[in-house]
């Protein structure tokens, strides 16, 4: 079955995250150097790693483990889409990988919040698309309400 040139047999669920300027650029922009991010992954996850790295760079971003942040996590799926939100724009669409919980990792890429959480619901990326859109072009087309993300 197909809706708008999709066929919905393959589709997956978008997700939206606000992104930070930094962070985005550091995590997902230009990425980890893989040899620096193993370290804090057990074996079947480096392996995972070894197979989206690209010249020698992971891309991967991280929410809080508040409770609607961990609903959200627990759905997402190989192939889901995570959108980047920064101030009223989508300025990239990432393919989800894979998925890991680590606190170690996350600290190591952004640190902690004043209260001591770290954003450590981690997802990393097999492809990014980087782009520039205002959101309430966007919002319609998947139903998504207007506002910050």
């Amino acid at each position: 079955m197909t809706d708008k040139g999709y066929n919905m047999e393959q589709m997956h669920n978008i997700f939206r995250a606000p992104v930070h300027n930094q962070h985005f650029k550091d995590t997902i922009e230009t990425g980890k150097p893989l040899n620096e991010i193993v370290t804090f992954l057990n074996g079947e996850e480096k392996a995972q790693l070894q197979k989206i790295s690209r010249d020698g760079f992971v891309r991967f971003w991280g929410s809080l483990a508040g409770s609607s942040n961990q609903l959200y996590f627990k759905r997402l799926q190989e192939n889901d889409e995570v959108l980047c939100y920064r101030s009223g724009k989508y300025i990239a669409v990432c393919q989800v990988a894979f998925t890991v919980r680590n606190p170690d990792l996350a600290k190591y890429a952004w640190g902690i919040t004043d209260t001591g959480k770290t954003w450590e619901l981690i997802y990393f990326f097999k492809t990014i698309s980087t782009f520039e859109i205002d959101s309430t072009v966007i919002n319609p087309e998947f139903e998504f309400k207007n506002g910050p993300v």
